[in-house]
């Protein structure tokens, strides 16, 4: 029997798979032999966390970027949505109104120049903004709040 007729897949599509497989392991053991949780994961648990807590009255995330936008003439134009540094989610607190907003990062990730200048503006302005890597830090948030 030949190599060819024993594999299930083409040359590439194994090159292809394995490829996947490495960058999935690489990702899920990180840089220092941990798991690593996506940060869209955390938004959506912190998220959830907000929703259910006394303190909150509401929270929702903020999508902020860039879009490529075609019109009905095929023009193509770029549209901001959000702001440069806007934080992810964005909360009211109750008993006062304190706006609460939260920057989540993975444990990788870091802030920009943008997102700190405005986790800054809202502490000076008497919110509460910080800097979330885990569900963890936010309760913290609130219970000092």
């Amino acid at each position: 029997m030949t190599r060819g007729a024993m594999l299930r897949f083409s040359e590439d599509e194994f090159a292809e798979r394995e490829a996947k497989r490495s960058r999935r392991d690489a990702f899920n053991n990180g840089a220092r032999g941990r798991i690593v949780v996506p940060e869209r994961e955390v938004q959506a648990t912190i998220l959830q966390f907000l929703k259910r807590h006394p303190k909150v009255g509401f929270a929702v995330r903020m999508n902020s970027g860039v879009t490529k936008y075609r019109d009905q003439k095929g023009v193509e134009r770029f549209v901001r949505f959000g702001f440069k540094g806007c934080p992810d989610i964005w909360c009211v607190l109750v008993g006062g109104g304190r706006l609460f907003v939260i920057e989540v990062k993975s444990d990788s990730g870091a802030l920009t120049d943008e997102q700190r200048a405005v986790l800054d503006a809202v502490n000076s302005a008497g919110g509460l903004g910080i800097e979330a890597r885990s569900i963890d830090d936010v309760a913290q948030a609130l219970e000092a709040a």
